[in-house]
């Protein structure tokens, strides 16, 4: 978690966030060329993070199973 992330709780006693990913000085093509690269920060790095990690772990089921994940298993896994 990073200084700027919502560490939770919420005002109403929620526990927050209910994901979180990496998402601070994660390497990250550019706009000005093909291959400029930099660090960036940000909800712009977590979330590619987090649903590329999914995604990873779909794909392998899928090609041990020939069938995919339901979504409430996918968001199960993400939770836990």
């Amino acid at each position: 978690m990073s200084s700027f992330s919502s560490w939770g709780p919420t005002d109403d006693g929620r526990i927050k966030p209910d994901i979180s990913a990496k998402g601070v000085n994660m390497l990250s093509l550019g706009s000005s060329t093909d291959v400029t690269v930099g660090t960036k920060s940000g909800t712009s790095m977590a979330t590619p993070n987090a649903s590329g990690s999914l995604i990873l772990l779909q794909q392998l089921y899928e090609n041990q199973y020939n069938t995919f994940l339901k979504a409430a298993t996918m968001k199960a896994i993400a939770l836990h």
